[in-house]
């Protein structure tokens, strides 16, 4: 299908966008994601449930720093990072996944964690999430350009086996399927000039889908994604402020 012509100059601009948040990408490879660090202060302050992060193929944890920066001055300070290699299957990833969960609620008095996943990372979070019971586990879950629906390049032959995982079909794509986990508490965020992952292909039944003006690199860095993240994570943890003062009234 064609851009109309008015079109044409928004695409020009996503496209632009794109292209800068790829070299920026490339330039932030060699670095690791720095965590945030909560502000010193005499005031009392709120505690939120830990985040992990999960990034996309071919990536790092470096992938995270812009994002990371948005979610220090929402009030998040507690990060995980999951990384892993080219040749990780997603259920290996998956299992990487849930051994950090675990680990963080071991460690800490939380039940429940956050999660984020951008491409690939995404579908590994789903993975762990409906096939390995991490639904007990996740709080809040978003998702950036994941291809939970299958995207297009993973037809052509000379990919590595993570990203066939993601074809319409696989068996991965087909465990994820028999499964009727429900995704209430799941963010999808899509992008309307992502030519990896289209926006419809970025979505889930029952999850709240949002799509926003950017590329699929372009995602970590979107103003407006990093937004919407934002307020899946308050939302989330509003929530569970107000499931506990509940709790304690009826005592």
């Amino acid at each position: 299908m064609g851009y109309r012509m008015s079109s044409v100059p928004g695409a020009a601009i996503g496209m632009g966008r794109e292209a800068w948040a790829v070299a920026a990408a490339m330039a932030r490879y060699g670095r690791h994601f720095a965590a945030p660090v909560r502000p010193a202060t005499s005031r009392p302050t709120w505690t939120t449930e830990p985040v992990v992060l999960v990034h996309g193929l071919g990536h790092n944890d470096g992938a995270w720093s812009t994002l990371g920066a948005r979610l220090g001055a929402a009030g998040f300070f507690d990060f995980t990072t999951v990384t892993y290699g080219f040749d990780d299957e997603v259920p290996r990833i998956a299992v990487r996944i849930a051994h950090q969960v675990e680990t963080i609620t071991a460690l800490r008095p939380v039940e429940r964690v956050h999660l984020i996943g951008h491409s690939l990372g995404g579908v590994a979070i789903r993975y762990w999430h409906d096939v390995l019971g991490g639904d007990v586990r996740a709080d809040a879950v978003v998702t950036m350009g994941a291809p939970h629906l299958g995207t297009p390049w993973t037809r052509l032959p000379f990919l590595s086996a993570p990203a066939r995982d993601l074809a319409v079909g696989s068996s991965v794509a087909e465990t994820l399927d028999r499964r009727g986990v429900g995704h209430d508490r799941w963010t999808t965020i899509g992008g309307t000039f992502d030519l990896v992952v289209p926006a419809s292909r970025a979505h889930l039944p029952g999850a709240e889908a949002v799509n926003v003006a950017s590329g699929h690199a372009g995602l970590l860095t979107s103003g407006a994604a990093a937004g919407h993240v934002c307020m899946a994570l308050l939302h989330a943890e509003d929530q569970r402020a107000i499931a506990a003062e509940r709790c304690l009234l009826e005592r």
